[in-house]
């Protein structure tokens, strides 16, 4: 079971390799013209993005302004809500005070209240005296001034009866009169008391009204602010959206711009432009596969500068051959079908190279050869080994005269056969 598991990891991890040597190689696989194209839509989706997020930009704006605007009139329906809270504390104050003023008048009345009770029962206290004395001159038919005249039995009996007669209507008068006072002081007192209590009233009345015509419009004001605190809250919704758009425009901008550098890097890398001719030209190769070994590519010099070797973990490859300022010949290290003749410049995947011939000798393998003063052959020709296709130079990234000489396998660079040289 464990060497089962072993063969099925091994197997897929054979299927990774296999298929992302596959992927490599499909992308790899483009021409200088498809990279072009590519390259060309990058920028157009780059553009067309630029748009989009300034379009984006220009409408968070907008929002902003819009949420701006609506912060500042909820601000100054605050402000009217402050000011009418100081009004309902002021009136709610004198509210306090009526509402004082009512209870000591309470007070004040249950005082009245009971004055009027006692006078309610003099009242009463003397009107049962009236009653009585209204009584007794029914039950005992109290004479009149003749009868008491003739009945007396002298003149001094007769004056005495009178006066008695006299001060028994003067009582009768001043209970008379007592009762009307009581009556009249009663009325005074409950009047007083009606009075204050409809003078305070009606104060609370008018108070309390413009109490609630203040409460009213806070209320109207609160309505008016949560409506544009629901359109600031939609805008804000907006403007959130939009940010996150931006966000994505910017990822999508960063995504593209990194696909159209390693575009950019690709055509740039004469690997893809090499196999590509090489795939190009190999079924249009009109002499026969060169198979024969390799010649040194320089006639009159065999040095190789030291720190200019092969190296995959350096961008640099293939091998550099001094020849300390001589313009010597150039030969083809094998015979085969100039793919590649032209000056290497930006964009065209020969970038630094300066005058450059790359010689494909139809098996998928090919030379390079860069910096060169003059070239001598062109795209097409057929060339033998050890003819001679141009001199040394010193065009392109050189800093001196030499020859930049590269083999490569169906377009990567290897190592050369004079590595060791």
């Amino acid at each position: 079971m464990k060497k089962l598991k072993k063969v099925r990891a091994f197997s897929l991890c054979l299927c990774t390799i296999m298929i992302s040597q596959l992927f490599t190689f499909q992308v790899s696989a483009k021409t200088a013209s498809e990279l072009r194209n590519e390259i060309a839509n990058y920028r157009k989706e780059l553009s067309q993005l630029e748009k989009n997020g300034i379009e984006q930009s220009k409408y968070q704006s907008t929002l902003s302004k819009q949420i701006d605007a609506l912060s500042q009139q909820m601000q100054e329906f605050d402000n009217q809500i402050d000011e009418l809270n100081i009004q309902i504390d002021e009136k709610q104050t004198v509210i306090d005070k009526l509402n004082e003023q009512i209870f000591d008048n309470e007070l004040q009345i249950c005082k009245m209240k009971t004055d009027i009770d006692g006078l309610e029962s003099d009242k009463n206290f003397t009107e049962d005296q009236l009653r009585e004395r209204m009584k007794e001159n029914y039950l005992y038919e109290q004479s009149g001034p003749l009868e008491v005249l003739l009945s007396s039995q002298d003149f001094g009996e007769f004056i005495s009866n009178i006066i008695y007669l006299q001060k028994v209507a003067e009582f009768d008068n001043k209970l008379m009169e007592k009762l009307d006072m009581q009556i009249d002081e009663i009325n005074t007192e409950k009047s007083k008391v009606e009075d204050v209590v409809t003078k305070i009233n009606r104060s609370k009345d008018v108070v309390v009204s413009a109490l609630d015509e203040v409460q009213g419009k806070v209320s109207e004001i609160n309505k008016a602010k949560e409506s544009k605190k629901s359109v600031s809250d939609e805008l804000s919704s907006q403007l959130k959206k939009s940010t996150i758009q931006s966000a994505n425009i910017e990822q999508a901008k960063k995504r593209v711009q990194k696909a159209q550098s390693r575009a950019k890097c690709e055509l740039e890398n004469p690997t893809n432009a090499i196999r590509s001719l090489q795939n190009k030209n190999r079924g249009n190769f009109k002499g026969p596969v060169d198979t024969g070994g390799y010649i040194y590519p320089v006639d009159g010099s065999s040095k190789i500068s030291p720190d200019r070797r092969f190296n995959p973990s350096i961008p640099h490859y293939g091998i550099d051959i001094l020849t300390y300022g001589q313009h010597l010949p150039v030969v083809a290290s094998r015979g085969g079908t100039v793919i590649v003749s032209r000056f290497g410049l930006k964009d065209s995947g020969y970038g630094g190279y300066g005058n450059v011939v790359v010689i494909s000798h139809g098996d998928r393998y090919s030379t390079l050869y860069g910096h060169m003063l003059t070239r001598y052959v062109n795209v097409g020709d057929e060339v033998s080994r050890g003819q001679c296709i141009g001199l040394v130079g010193n065009t392109g990234d050189s800093s001196c005269i030499h020859l930049h000489f590269e083999v490569r396998h169906h377009g990567d660079p290897i190592p050369t056969p004079f590595e060791k040289d």
